[in-house]
């Protein structure tokens, strides 16, 4: 015989009305009250339905989350892990959209008032256009930002300085003594204004800006299956070859870092390498990079958004997490 809410009620010690108000207004229920509730209904197997709760509060109890990458990145899956820690507890889910392009993001923030499928969005990487947000302000759906590119039309974010993190990883390598520098990025979708290309503008800055001229090239990769090797054909092609390659994310580092290898080269002897992250194999590969935590973020970004469906705002609104870079075996000074 299934559940009640009359189980659940005696199971947690609480009155049948605290039992629909944790499903139904988790916000005006403390956390230690939520939590029991939670608990014994998860015991009991007890649920209640979504489309019920939706037409009796106007509320969806989702969470919308935009990625401009796929899920199972590093940064996305941790990302994911921390919002989900948060959200689950108070009732709510998440549905993921991807937007790889500025279509997707307009169809997306069109359809939406229509909808009304979610209670917030929260953008992950990349910055909002002003009629997008105000779409979403109009129907009363708050907007959290992580790693925003600025912060106009998020009611809250957080997120590392990604300009300044760069800069640390620039400095790292120019203090070594190295002048011929390649930074490789992916391939930007400027109408999205993804956040990666702070750490671009930022790496460029701290060049432009050392006491010695510094010879600094980009290089794209491509979209093909095999762009790493692509991309270190290019780098490699030429006389004056980069004592030192930077990339915009430890995934094309770690990649390139084998691949270097494999050409008989050896790191940092022969080039330096730098990634940005800190992501799972990192230090077991001895990657210098910037160190940074998408699931404390993501938990962050979650909490921010509780806050503001709660009709509180976040203090402060908009969080700049401090990036450190962290100093490993694969950056040395340059061969004389």
């Amino acid at each position: 015989m299934a559940a009640s809410i009359y189980d659940v009620a005696s199971k947690a010690g609480v009155s049948i009305s605290t039992v629909s108000r944790a499903f139904t207004r988790p916000e005006l229920v403390s956390s230690k009250t939520l939590d029991k509730v939670l608990a014994a209904a998860n015991d009991l197997d007890y649920s209640i339905t979504r489309a019920a709760t939706t037409m009796k509060t106007g509320q969806s109890f989702r969470i919308a989350l935009l990625l401009s990458d796929a899920a199972s990145t590093w940064f996305n899956s941790s990302l994911i892990d921390g919002i989900d820690v948060v959200l689950h507890p108070a009732g709510y889910d998440f549905s993921i959209y991807r937007v790889t392009n500025i279509e997707e993001r307009r169809e997306f923030f069109s359809t939406l008032p229509v909808k009304k499928n979610v209670d917030a969005v929260i953008t992950a990487s990349f910055g909002l256009d002003a009629k997008e947000s105000e779409r979403l302000a109009s129907i009363g759906v708050p907007i959290v930002g992580i790693n925003p590119t600025s912060y106009e039309g998020l009611d809250a974010s957080i997120g590392v300085d990604d300009r300044r993190a760069a800069t640390l990883a620039a400095d790292h390598l120019i203090s070594l003594g190295h002048r011929r520098i390649t930074y490789v990025r992916t391939n930007p979708v400027s109408s999205l204004h993804y956040s990666a290309l702070q750490r671009e503008e930022g790496f460029s800055d701290a060049c432009d800006s050392s006491a010695d001229p510094i010879n600094l090239r980009i290089v794209t990769l491509s979209d093909n299956s095999d762009c790493i090797d692509l991309a270190l054909t290019e780098i490699l092609d030429g006389k004056a070859q980069p004592t030192a390659i930077a990339c915009q994310e430890d995934n094309i580092a770690m990649r390139l870092l084998f691949r270097l290898r494999r050409y008989g080269l050896d790191v940092p002897k022969d080039i330096s390498l730098t990634g940005f992250d800190d992501s799972t194999y990192a230090a077991d590969a001895g990657l210098t990079t910037i160190h940074q935590d998408p699931t404390a973020m993501g938990s962050a970004a979650a909490r921010k958004t509780l806050s503001l469906l709660a009709g509180n705002t976040p203090a402060p609104e908009h969080d700049i997490v401090p990036a450190h870079l962290v100093m490993r075996s694969s950056t040395a000074a340059p061969r004389a």
